[in-house]
């Protein structure tokens, strides 16, 4: 089966479609969109990817870029222990305090953040694109300021923000337009680095895991995850699947086009040869959807957790 980059991909569409006025731009979102539905369907092994966490005495939360669909297990580099996930409910039953400390055993997903560091004193920010193309556009960051949520607009050319933002918080940072550089948004006092956005994103995100007890050394986490496929932004870039399954994507984009048409009839018949192909592609690359993302489970402690400390080692 012939490989298809996004440049043949655009060209059959609308060779298929007798319409040649369709935008680079509406049809690569349309890409885009085939392969996440693809991928969200069937987790293939090539897609396994590693994160490291470095922890850091004292700190309770760290920050992961959310580049992926899910995470399969937490391993403690030096113990090898994997660590169980629960939720962050059950952490604050049992040590409502924060004051349990030790190797982490558990972990909980807190929600999501814009910013990949969190600065501990109030701060102006300023932002800068390292390409001179993006001087014109601008970053809308949002966040608390003396208390108040306030917003404002930086311009990339290195511009500092007028409000003085409050520490230990997630502030909100989104392009007005994809930009040719990276953009980096810098915290003033201290001069960290809260987030750096690559070209061809409007913003990125991370995700917030929290540790259960509390590190009191430098341990070193590693965070198998399910990423998420590489988006198609430039002709010669392959769709991110095994070898011989491009034309999947194909059939995805054909079913958005026609929906864009209303020409729902069309889509519904192409969705039948979509989910036939989907479950080709399950029983040739294994479907491990319903694989186990950890060894251990949560502990049941029931309406004594209020009052007890959580065990340090989980139950199989």
């Amino acid at each position: 089966m012939a490989r298809l980059n996004l440049a043949i991909i655009k060209e059959e569409v609308r060779a298929k479609l007798h319409n040649s006025s369709l935008s680079d731009t509406q049809l690569e979102r349309w890409v885009d969109i085939s392969q996440d539905r693809i991928l969200r369907s069937v987790e293939c092994d090539f897609l396994l990817d590693v994160k490291t966490i470095t922890c850091v005495a004292a700190q309770r939360e760290y920050f992961v870029e959310s580049a992926f669909n899910r995470i399969l297990h937490v391993l403690d580099n030096g113990t090898s222990d994997i660590l169980s996930e629960i939720s962050d409910r059950s952490i604050r039953n049992s040590d409502p305090d924060f004051s349990d400390t030790g190797d982490p055993t558990a972990y909980a997903i807190t929600g999501y953040t814009e910013v990949m560091n969190q600065f501990t004193l109030a701060s102006t920010i300023y932002a800068i694109s390292s390409s001179a193309a993006d001087a014109s556009k601008t970053v809308r960051i949002r966040g608390l300021s003396a208390g108040v949520e306030r917003t404002e607009t930086l311009a990339l050319s290195g511009s500092t923000s007028t409000l003085v933002y409050s520490p230990n918080q997630d502030l909100l940072a989104r392009l007005s337009a994809v930009c040719v550089g990276n953009v980096t948004i810098t915290e003033v006092t201290g001069g960290k680095v809260l987030n750096t956005i690559p070209p061809g994103m409007l913003r990125r995100t991370f995700m917030k895991i929290a540790l259960y007890p509390i590190p009191t050394g430098t341990n070193t986490l590693k965070v198998l995850v399910y990423r998420n496929p590489y988006n198609l932004t430039d002709d010669e870039d392959i769709p991110d699947l095994p070898s011989g399954w491009e034309n999947l994507v194909l059939t995805g984009v054909l079913i958005e086009a026609h929906r864009n048409a209303y020409e729902f009839d069309v889509a519904d018949k192409m969705e039948l040869l979509f989910a036939r192909d989907i479950d080709q592609l399950k029983a040739q690359q294994g479907d491990t959807t319903n694989r186990t993302r950890r060894i251990r489970t949560e502990a049941k402690f029931g309406s004594a957790t209020v009052f007890g400390r959580m065990p340090k080692i989980f139950g199989p």
